[in-house]
């Protein structure tokens, strides 16, 4: 049985700021930074990429597509190597 739990965008949103920038709405970069990181690492294994560049399209979200991308496979890669670990 799966622990995956369908979240809105707009909960996905309150919740990383929440936990990333203490309920502040996410103002320079390295906010956006830590909101996308966020996002990828609590998305389900494979959507990733599609959903954080979704996710960043839907919020105005001021990174660049590429910088965007380079967080979600970094967050994929992660997750592979605590998965390779256990």
């Amino acid at each position: 049985m799966s622990d995956t739990t369908l979240v809105s965008p707009n909960d996905m949103f309150a919740a990383a700021k929440d936990n990333m920038l203490e309920g502040a709405d996410p103002v320079s970069d390295r906010d956006w930074q830590m909101v996308i990181n966020f996002v990828a690492f609590n998305t389900g294994a494979g959507a990733e990429l599609p959903v954080t560049k979704i996710f960043a399209k839907l919020f105005d979200c001021p990174l660049e597509e590429e910088t965007v991308i380079a967080i979600a496979a970094a967050q994929v890669r992660a997750k592979a190597a605590a998965d390779d670990a256990i």
